[in-house]
């Protein structure tokens, strides 16, 4: 995902969490205003499967924060269940993309997301 996100043709920060406790971790001091360093996220890319962690539970505590529930959410994931999809619309993500295997595919299907949230949508 990052050397897609470099590739992309507006300059972006971009901050990676490597596990859902590191995540939940970051969202919590984030939300209580303890992190001073890192701005609040304009988007949030997240994976359903990752270590130590349950995407669709981040998704839940991400959306009941005050500070962080208008923060558009994309579930990149490789899952292909359906329960998984509506679920995932259920606790308010913005959208729900399956990561392709294939690199150049992965890419398109990320630059076509963060256009749009990006160049298309207002967000407040």
């Amino acid at each position: 995902m990052r050397k897609a996100l470099e590739e992309f043709p507006k300059p972006l920060n971009v901050y990676s969490m490597h596990d859902g406790a590191h995540a939940l971790e970051f969202f919590r001091k984030l939300s209580s205003q303890e992190i001073t360093v890192f701005p609040k996220p304009h988007l949030i890319f997240m994976d359903l499967f990752m270590p130590n962690g349950n995407g669709l539970a981040l998704l839940s505590d991400i959306k009941r924060r005050p500070i962080l529930k208008d923060i558009p959410v994309i579930v990149l994931t490789n899952s292909v269940n359906l329960a998984d999809i509506k679920e995932s619309y259920k606790l308010q993500a913005s959208g729900f993309i399956r990561k392709s295997f294939d690199f150049n595919e992965f890419k398109s299907q990320l630059f076509s997301a963060l256009s749009y949230w990006i160049s298309t949508v207002m967000l407040p």
